[in-house]
């Protein structure tokens, strides 16, 4: 088992040896899905665990050889994210076991942030009251592209905010996807692209995000309203598409052949004879094999 603890939170090492042993016994869940996340308090302090789905057979070999695990990406960016000047909940420490030299469960512990809430409400809907906000958020997301900082995962639900002495302060969570680049135009318009639903909503953040950079709002609409009708179409097609899978629907019948004849250029090219390819390997490989070709396109 490796333990990385940041410093500043030695004095919860007990804890954080022990987690792995009580965490599905102890502990608050807040959130049970792909991940559990779970909240503690513990001498005082308030934290959030964060125990990531155990990853497939070619999962655990890439995170174990080739790239860093989930819990390891979420320490180390939470740290670079702080070291730029930018919120996110403080990383306390991360955990990886191993099973015959694989990756099969990860942990990663953070403070909670007290006081904050998604900004997911202010952003589903327009409404006029909630105007300074959005504005103060497409600020914020102009310094953090600035700073050469892309949340690959920059949904409403990613983003928390709270009003302290007057004025809006943004927070980063779920760190793990992240990017530390020179941000282009599109890189900017397509990173916005999932925020909101409701294009006013959306209108007003681009105009002071586009003021900021010092870009052409009107382009910046433009460009930010087609990847968001883009992201969101793909967006409802994948849940019809898992819908029918759910219901007993075949993964080589409709709406799964338009599914990847509309994501994969190989399909438009060569159609039928890669819908057969598909349908070859699938029976030699099966329903694994199937599994991790979606999750790598």
């Amino acid at each position: 088992m490796k333990v990385v603890i940041n410093p500043k939170y030695n004095f919860l090492t007990g804890f954080i040896y022990h987690l792995p042993g009580c965490f599905f016994k102890d502990g608050e869940t807040i959130y049970q899905g792909r991940n559990i996340l779970k909240k503690y308090d513990i001498q005082g302090y308030r934290l959030i665990v964060k125990r990531f789905k155990r990853p497939n057979i070619i999962n655990q070999i890439v995170y174990s050889f080739f790239r860093r695990s989930k819990a390891r990406r979420s320490f180390d960016y939470s740290l670079e994210v702080q070291k730029r000047g930018f919120g996110v909940a403080d990383p306390i420490a991360y955990i990886e076991i191993k099973h015959g030299g694989l990756l099969t469960d990860s942990y990663y512990i953070s403070l909670y942030m007290e006081r904050m809430e998604e900004l997911r409400e202010y952003m589903a809907v327009y409404r006029a009251e909630d105007r300074e906000l959005r504005l103060a958020f497409a600020r914020f997301t102009a310094q953090l592209h600035k700073a050469e900082i892309l949340h690959v995962d920059y949904s409403p639900g990613n983003i928390l905010v709270k009003k302290q002495a007057g004025s809006y302060v943004f927070a980063l969570v779920d760190v793990n996807r992240m990017k530390f680049k020179s941000i282009s135009v599109v890189d900017a318009c397509k990173n916005l692209a999932r925020l909101a639903t409701s294009r006013k909503v959306l209108d007003e953040v681009a105009c002071e995000y586009a003021s900021q950079r010092g870009w052409d709002s009107l382009e910046i609409m433009r460009l930010m309203g087609e990847y968001s009708d883009r992201f969101f179409k793909n967006y409802a097609f994948r849940l019809g598409n898992k819908a029918w899978r759910r219901n007993g629907g075949s993964c080589f019948a409709l709406p799964s052949f338009f599914y990847f004849q509309k994501r994969h250029a190989m399909f438009t090219i060569i159609n039928g004879f890669g819908f057969m390819m598909i349908i070859c390997v699938r029976l030699i490989f099966g329903k694994c094999f199937l599994k991790v070709f979606k999750t790598e396109f």
